[in-house]
């Protein structure tokens, strides 16, 4: 299954894991998903870089 979540739901999972509850824990963790998290920032990227970037969570964990 291929999951699209937010940035702050990345910055949980890496820094404070304990925010997610099991099941989301269990989805982002899980090899048999491919887990794809918004680039962008309260609306706007802060990049140079289209807000339809996605960052992978293979190439973070």
């Amino acid at each position: 299954m291929r999951v699209l979540t937010d940035t702050h739901i990345l910055m949980w999972a890496l820094l404070q894991p304990e925010r997610l509850d099991a099941v989301r824990r269990d989805v982002l963790e899980s090899p048999e998903h491919q887990v794809f998290f918004s680039a962008s920032i309260s609306g706007r990227s802060r990049s140079s870089a289209p807000s339809t970037v996605w960052i992978s969570t293979s190439s973070l964990m």
